[in-house]
């Protein structure tokens, strides 16, 4: 893992987030010699805002962009979140279809067993409504790593934060339970410039929000230019390991 030089005076505009995810795609471009893109970014959206099929979704799909998803499955079909006929919309676009919990819960402050039933429970839901569930993701900094090898029974790999904000590539397998990820909620539009700007060759970026317009901190004008930035950088964007 590196932090660009220059990174620290950044990060004191927002904070990171603790995700889990399947890094298969990564891992396997790696082991099977295949031609790594120079650079490479993840959208990745949590909390299931009904925002992400609305507004993101067009906006990433003018470059092919698609990105991943993560719903806490008590709230699917609530006012203002994803039904699940929008995720299997999103999944059969090409979207990564992951848990959020059943709820948001800091898993770090449940008994294993509590961890375990969230992890599988959510997971068994969101199996009925997609193919393939794509990984959980966490947004409490509370945690431990036996929260994390926890996670690793039911997920295969894991996406943590620390002071890190990119990932070299090709990744190692042993890289695969500690992959970064850059929570942009906070961030204002040419804070995330200036990152993405620091970035070197062989690196990937994970860039994580809420949702865009309406009340979330990014507009729809915002994050419009943040994807016509990055395409014009020629960024490979990369999601679930099976989307074409």
């Amino acid at each position: 893992m590196y932090i660009p030089s220059g990174l620290s005076s950044l990060y004191l505009m927002g904070r990171f987030a603790v995700v889990i995810l399947i890094v298969g795609l990564v891992l396997a471009m790696g082991g099977s010699g295949a031609d790594m893109p120079e650079q490479m970014v993840t959208f990745a959206f949590t909390d299931g805002d009904i925002s992400v099929i609305e507004t993101a979704h067009p906006i990433l799909s003018r470059y092919d962009y698609r990105g991943d998803v993560y719903v806490a499955t008590n709230s699917i079909g609530s006012p203002g979140k994803l039904t699940e006929e929008d995720l299997l919309d999103l999944y059969e676009a090409g979207w990564g279809v992951g848990s959020h919990g059943l709820v948001y819960q800091d898993l770090a402050l449940l008994s294993d067993e509590e961890v375990l039933e969230q992890l599988q429970e959510s997971k068994q839901i969101l199996s009925e409504i997609v193919p393939e569930v794509y990984g959980s993701y966490l947004t409490h900094d509370n945690y431990t790593n036996h929260t994390l090898d926890l996670i690793a029974e039911v997920y295969p790999a894991t996406v943590v934060s620390y002071w890190k904000a990119v990932n070299e590539i090709p990744m190692n397998a042993g890289d695969q339970h500690r992959v970064m990820a850059l929570d942009i909620n906070n961030l204002a539009l040419n804070g995330v410039k200036a990152i993405i700007n620091l970035m070197e060759e062989d690196q990937w970026i994970m860039l994580s929000l809420t949702g865009v317009g309406r009340n979330h901190n990014w507009s729809e004008e915002d994050f419009t230019e943040l994807v016509d930035y990055i395409a014009e950088r020629d960024f490979v964007a990369v999601n679930r390991p099976d989307a074409e």
